[in-house]
Parts: structure tokens; C-alpha cells; sequence
């Protein structure tokens, strides 16, 4: 047989006395059906997964469109608990408790968001309003760890800045001058095309007006030491 009459590898090994299909399917047969079994499974799953998100998104989102209450908000977090609309739900039920006086169900509800979503896009915005609602109980030292941890959790979302401008009021409103200027300095450093960062700017040089400048010590020159007197 010449070169160009050798018949391709898959041909040949076909061909190969040594190759017998009743043989290869008796002995693999069990491991074929098994995978092919697999394969079915693995679409149809995936199939119904897809189906049952798609019915979820859909139905929460009506569900969030209809509801007008307190109670039909936690009634569509209870049925569709890991929703967007669930997601969003929480800031009304939050809102609606504070308004309602109801702070600490207030901060429980943001706090509950937040385990629930740690990573959501609003997860910056459940921040600010526990940092809030500390505020409104006037407790400031907490506040501001709040708002510090704003920063340090979602530094690149746009609730950063807001927590920036949010320090600066309340130290301002605590008289600590230099504080505030260091945060309004940080915000508009920062964040420069943020709203937060061009209100910010726009009071910055008000705040370093208010700011004393540094006293100054007079400096007294030394007095000269008298001469010594030449008689004993």
C-alpha cells in the first residue's frame, strides 16, 4: 500500500483486528450510559434552574409593584428572600419603621439587608442608614464609626462620599473645625465629580475661615549681660 492510499487513524483503528466493537460496548457500556445519563441531567437541571430564577424574578417584581405596606414588604422578603426585590423592600420597611419612631427595628432591618446581601450594590446605602439612624439617637461617637465604616467597606461606591460629607456636618455641628476640614479635604480629594464632593468644596473654604490661625509666641530677645566692674 503506498503512502497516499493509507487509510486516516480513526479508519485504521476500525479496521485493527485487534479492535472489537461487541467487546468494547460490553465492557464500557455501564460508564457510556452513565455519562450520557449525566449529560441529560445536567441540561434538564439547568433548564428548570433557569426556569424557576426567571418565574421568581418575575413574580417578585410584581409582587414589589403591587405592595404598598409595611406589611406586604415583609410578606415579599419572607416568600422571595434572596430577590432584588426582596433587596429593595428592606429599605422600605426600614424607612417606614423609622418614620414610625421605631429606630433600633430601624437599624435590625438594615442590619438583616446586610447579612442577607452582603454583596448587593446597596449594601453602601444600608451603611449610611444605620450611621443615620445612630445620628437620630444622638449617639455621634457611633455615628461617625459608622460612617468611618462606610468607608472602609464600600470606599469605591458611591456611599463613600456621602459618608465623608455626613462626618463633616456632624463634626462641625460638634465644633471639631480641623476634623471637618480634614474630611471635606478627603472628599473632595477623593471623590472630585461626586455630589457629595461639590457640595463639600463648596463650604470648605467657610469651615477653614472658622479655623483660629495658630497662635503665635513672641519671641523675646536676650538681654545683654552686664560688664563686669573693673573695681575690687
Amino acid at each position: 500500500m503506498s503512502k497516499d492510499q493509507v487509510p486516516p487513524a480513526e479508519d485504521r483503528l476500525l479496521e485493527s483486528d485487534g479492535f472489537d466493537g461487541d467487546l468494547f460496548w460490553a465492557k464500557y457500556r455501564s460508564t457510556i450510559i452513565g455519562a450520557a445519563i449525566a449529560v441529560v441531567v445536567v441540561v434538564v437541571g439547568g433548564g428548570f434552574y433557569w426556569l424557576s430564577e426567571r418565574n421568581t424574578r418575575i413574580n417578585s417584581e410584581k409582587a414589589f409593584a403591587d405592595a404598598t405596606t409595611l406589611e406586604a414588604w415583609q410578606t415579599l422578603i419572607a416568600q422571595y428572600p434572596k430577590s432584588q426585590a426582596a433587596a429593595d423592600a428592606y429599605f422600605l420597611v426600614a424607612a417606614a419603621q423609622r418614620d414610625g419612631g421605631k429606630i433600633e427595628d430601624a437599624t435590625a432591618t438594615y442590619k438583616k439587608f446586610l447579612d442577607t446581601f452582603p454583596k448587593n450594590a446597596l449594601a453602601g446605602a444600608a451603611r449610611l442608614g444605620i450611621a443615620q439612624n445612630l445620628e437620630q439617637q444622638n449617639k455621634m461617637s457611633e455615628a461617625l464609626d459608622a460612617l468611618r465604616d462606610v468607608q472602609s467597606q464600600d470606599g469605591k461606591s458611591y456611599a463613600a462620599s456621602f459618608a465623608l460629607l455626613e462626618q463633616a456636618r456632624i463634626l462641625l455641628r460638634q465644633n471639631k473645625l480641623e476634623e471637618a476640614r480634614a474630611a471635606l479635604d478627603t472628599l473632595t480629594q477623593s471623590y472630585p465629580a461626586s455630589p457629595a464632593a461639590m457640595f463639600g468644596g463648596s463650604i470648605l473654604a467657610d469651615v477653614q475661615a472658622l479655623i483660629p490661625p495658630p497662635a503665635v509666641t513672641a519671641v523675646v530677645a536676650p538681654q545683654p549681660t552686664p560688664a563686669a566692674s573693673a573695681t575690687p
